[in-house]
């Protein structure tokens, strides 16, 4: 990247990953015989355009435009695009996250769109009687979304309990964000703990402990680990009974 420009963000997926940088280019990586060979996709084709979000799973990447538009390319590409819901005009989309081979995606109405391969349910989403859907999260084949309400739905395969795993919370504290593995789940909520349940939960007995005051801010799952920022700027990273990486990035080293 020229310099001066930073990464923005970044999704990963089995096989692949994509990234967003600052400069508004997005940038495409995939695994292939143990090499990781990149490839710079670049900007929209429309000049007043930009990527605002991206999200990767087996089905393929997902982008959204600055415009609300949905954009999909890979192996369920054909499939997914013929599915993919119409909405009404001068509704956009929000977010958007990819599973196995299905896409979930939130429109700018608050209304949860989910499509593709769904043949485990993952598109039997409850009704909302108020208000409407703030995140949704994707795994291999379970869906978890939270309300704006700060509720947090999980459906679909439950071989692993990923989604009856779900812990109460105390009186009074809300869902912030979740994110879905292939087979387990991890959610923040308001007064900053981290849970996570599944498949996963039984060997992630070391989650890592925080120092007096520090908080989870943000998470993301992966095949059968878990990663999360702390506010005091620290990513964990942990899987298999034991905490795998903990550092903070050199370029935010104080």
């Amino acid at each position: 990247m020229n310099e001066g420009v930073r990464w923005w963000t970044v999704a990963a997926g089995h096989t692949h990953f994509a990234a967003i940088s600052s400069d508004g280019g997005l940038h495409i990586a995939v695994f292939q015989d143990g090499q990781c060979v990149p490839v710079t996709m670049g900007h929209p084709a429309d000049d007043s355009l930009e990527w605002m979000a991206v999200s990767t799973g087996g089905a393929g990447t997902a982008l959204l435009l600055s415009d609300g538009e949905l954009q999909f390319f890979g192996p369920a590409e054909d499939d997914l695009a013929q599915n993919q819901p119409t909405l009404s005009k001068g509704v956009g989309w929000l977010t958007v996250a990819v599973g196995a081979a299905y896409i979930a995606a939130i429109s700018t109405e608050r209304r949860l769109y989910v499509w593709g391969d769904t043949s485990f349910g993952q598109a039997e989403q409850p009704k909302l009687k108020t208000g409407g859907w703030l995140t949704v999260a994707a795994g291999l084949c379970h869906t978890a979304a939270v309300t704006s309400r700060g509720a947090l739905h999980v459906w679909g395969d439950d071989s692993f309990g990923q989604v009856s795993g779900q812990p109460k919370l105390a009186a009074g504290t809300q869902w912030l964000s979740v994110a879905a593995g292939d087979f387990h789940t991890a959610a923040v909520s308001s007064d900053g703990a981290l849970h996570v349940w599944g498949n996963e939960r039984a060997a992630m007995t070391s989650e890592p402990a925080l120092g007096k005051g520090v908080k989870w801010l943000t998470k993301r799952a992966g095949l059968s680990h878990t990663a999360a920022v702390a506010s005091d700027g620290a990513i964990h990273v942990w899987a298999h009974a034991k905490v795998a990486a903990t550092s903070k990035p050199p370029s935010l080293a104080e």
